[in-house]
């Protein structure tokens, strides 16, 4: 049979054990705040770089046009050097 002093020892092992369980859930709890807050700050990074490149893109086909109406502007002008009035 278990002498009090036994039963008191696994009472503070108990207790003890039941800390180091709450320290843990409570560091599993930081841990998933921490995840969270990355995966948030991951899907903002995502959706900036996508808008980036969408910016992106559109101004290449921006430029794209630009360069487009300058050579139409320039062969335009080549074109009307050649023109005889009547």
């Amino acid at each position: 049979m278990a002498s009090s002093d036994d039963i008191k020892n696994a009472l503070v092992d108990i207790k003890t054990a039941l800390v180091d369980i709450k320290d843990e859930q409570v560091n599993l709890v930081e841990a998933f705040e921490i995840s969270n807050k990355m995966l948030t700050l991951l899907n903002a990074s995502f959706a900036r770089n996508a808008r980036a490149n969408d910016l992106n893109w559109k101004i290449s086909a921006n430029q794209n046009q630009i360069d487009s109406i300058k050579e139409n502007e320039k062969s335009f002008s080549e074109e009307s050097k050649n023109v005889v009035k009547i």
